[in-house]
């Protein structure tokens, strides 16, 4: 093949652009650069890789599969005022008994249903009709304290009054005020609460790991021959040396923090979890998708090990209302609940409006699920976005009207978890659940219609639970709008925070229609604040796209 220099220069100029493609949507971004993303930097502060959050670690859109299954078929008809439990269960059934992915579609108009619907297999699509537009409302006439629910709620609810677990004023605790959903994908063998010491299961295999590092993919295996690449496992990290374990400080910092009793009161419950995917093993050594969260070391007797798990399951296209009630109070919820995520890997929820919700979507014992254009409105409620005992959870696209105790919340055990591209318009709360949430990303997110006696960092949990997080939770520009109308009010600054129990703390472009002072500690990072006009105004997507290289 003869030389040719016009091919040497084609080929630099494709070079050349392809460098620009991965580069340009953030050169030629009008606005200030964040120094926190400058490469190169020895003093540049720890920030994790948000990336890997959502379906399929961000990498592939939701699908759109084809129907399957129609509703109708079984006696399902909107519109008649007449319940259709019956006839949407006797669907449910039949998905289930079907072989391969199976799309079960609601015909559109108004459905009532008075019973829970569980999914409990992989490649399962409840769908509505219409697509973006709703076409199909699912009423939801009863609370679920008035249903017959699954055993584990059962369960949970006879902990709780075995435990006294009651409000200040003396009322039990509600099973339904953070767990359980009308509409529940869940795996039935699976627990559903992961804070009681008797409801832990043993881990199956319960592999030994060391020799990984925060950020990295690679680790040591002492037995690796059940573990094959596509498999996916939890990494359980023990703190078994108490109060003052090396872990906890990994967790927390070195700092003179309140650390709660659940973090060493029980040394066989796991105090982290981690879902990660294997993709390779050569000898003892594995290598991940996912970054470490944590360092592997001996000291923390952290395994690998496995629990049944569902896969590639969908809600989508749906409206699901509950009467306007009054909300009954804070923890003693009669469960008017709509979605509950369980034992899910590589699911979706998309294009859902939820009215008049106790809880709108909770989730648990999760990974690698994206939330995509949620709605919430109607009357006061507890959880509007709960992200809860899961890790790499996208919700993206949400929008909270209504006024929740916490509007959008990492609940305990939170981890690597994203809320982007959100809007919370009444009594808003950005909710840092205790009980060590940790490296989760509030991205992007409009808040509006704030009072200065509303506390943006309001945050639930008990005592027991504390510190308010561990290391490394991230505010990406956030957007705060206090509400000034018809008050000739002075622009004086306004103070934001009062955490004092949040360590290492990320704040980067936080601004509003007055000028902010924030309070956050202890060793908060802040960059930006009230200086509008940042360059990246999703953290989440520059990482994403610096990551598969568009």
């Amino acid at each position: 093949m003869r030389y040719n220099p016009h091919i040497k220069v084609c080929l630099l100029l494709i070079v050349c652009c392809a460098h620009t493609a991965v580069l340009g949507w953030q050169t030629k971004a009008k606005g200030w650069q964040p120094a926190i993303l400058v490469e190169g930097n020895p003093d540049r502060p720890y920030l994790p890789d948000f990336s890997f959050a959502g379906y399929h670690w961000g990498e592939k859109e939701l699908p759109q599969h084809a129907t399957t299954l129609q509703a109708e078929e079984f006696g399902v008809v909107a519109n008649d005022g007449k319940d259709d439990s019956q006839a949407i269960l006797a669907a449910v059934a039949a998905a289930h008994k079907q072989e391969g992915r199976v799309v079960l579609e609601l015909p559109p108009g108004r459905l009532i249903l008075k019973k829970v619907l569980s999914i409990e297999r992989s490649n399962f699509v409840l769908r509505g009709a219409g697509g973006v537009a709703k076409e199909t409302t699912i009423f939801l006439p009863m609370p679920m304290s008035a249903m017959t629910f699954p055993k584990p709620m059962e369960e949970l609810r006879d902990y709780l009054l075995a435990n006294k677990k009651q409000t200040k004023s003396g009322q039990p605790f509600s099973p339904f005020s953070w767990t359980g959903g009308i509409i529940w994908v869940r795996v039935p063998e699976n627990r559903v609460y992961p804070y009681d010491p008797a409801a832990d299961r043993k881990p199956t295999h319960a592999i030994p790991v060391t020799n990984g590092k925060r950020g990295e993919f690679k680790f040591h295996a002492v037995d690796s021959d059940v573990v094959k690449p596509g498999m996916t496992f939890k990494l359980l990290w023990y703190n078994r040396q108490g109060k003052t374990g090396s872990l906890l400080q990994h967790l927390y910092g070195d700092y003179t923090l309140k650390i709660g009793s659940r973090h060493w009161e029980n040394p066989e419950r796991p105090l982290i979890e981690q879902f990660v995917t294997i993709v390779a093993v050569d000898g003892n050594e594995i290598t991940i998708k996912e970054p470490l969260l944590h360092d592997l070391r001996g000291e923390w007797g952290t395994v690998l090990s496995t629990l049944p798990m569902l896969r590639e399951v969908g809600i989508e296209n749906v409206r699901i209302e509950f009467p306007e009630t009054e909300y009954v109070g804070h923890h003693i919820e009669a469960g008017h609940n709509a979605i509950y995520l369980t034992s899910l890997l590589h699911g979706w929820v998309r294009n859902v409006d939820v009215v008049n919700a106790d809880n709108a979507v909770l989730s648990d014992n999760a990974a690698y699920v994206t939330l995509e254009n949620i709605e919430i409105a109607g009357r006061h409620g507890h959880y509007g976005i709960h992200i809860g005992k899961t890790n790499h959870m996208l919700a993206r696209k949400i929008r909270v009207e209504a006024a929740m105790e916490h509007s959008l919340s990492f609940n305990s055990y939170a981890r690597g978890s994203v809320i982007s591209d959100a809007l919370v318009t009444r009594q808003p709360t950005l909710d840092q659940h205790c009980g060590s949430n940790h490296q989760n990303l509030f991205d992007n997110i409009r808040v509006s219609g704030i009072t200065r006696t509303d506390d943006l960092f309001k945050h639930g949990g008990a005592g027991y639970w504390k510190p308010t997080h561990g290391l490394y939770n991230t505010f990406w520009n956030i957007q705060l709008e206090y509400d000034l109308a018809g008050k000739n009010e002075p622009m004086v600054v306004v103070e934001v925070g009062g955490i004092d129990d949040g360590p290492q703390g990320r704040f980067i472009g936080m601004v509003a229609n007055l000028p902010l002072k924030l309070h956050y500690g202890p060793d908060a990072y802040q960059e930006g604040t009230n200086r509008k006009g940042i360059a990246i105004p999703s953290l989440y997507e520059y990482q994403l796209r610096a990551r598969l290289n568009e």
